[in-house]
């Protein structure tokens, strides 16, 4: 089963923060990045993945940390980056185990 890593993080983030989609869409606009407001819907959803750049100007948005967006805290121990690595990983192989 496939995790949705970031975009329940996104998600939760943006809201605690009382950002429309449609204006998180607009601000990713101002910075060059056509995202619509479906489109930042399916990220939410983990629907839709986001690349290393997206990733980078999301946590610009929303003033946050990268690790932030992957539900990582700033105490994580080296044990608990390492499983959200693998987790990812999974998400990165297509939701394989291996």
């Amino acid at each position: 089963m496939k995790k949705n890593l970031i975009g329940g993080n996104l998600r939760k983030i943006r809201m605690d923060r009382g950002i429309t989609q449609q204006k998180m869409s607009s601000q990713c606009g101002d910075r060059g990045w056509d995202l619509s407001r479906a489109g930042l819907s399916k990220i939410e959803a983990g629907i839709r993945r986001v690349n290393d750049a997206e990733l980078l100007l999301l946590a610009d948005i929303l003033k946050v940390e990268v690790n932030t967006l992957f539900g990582i805290p700033k105490s994580a121990s080296e044990r608990d980056i390492e499983a959200a690595a693998n987790a990812a990983l999974a998400v990165a192989r297509h939701g394989r185990e291996s």
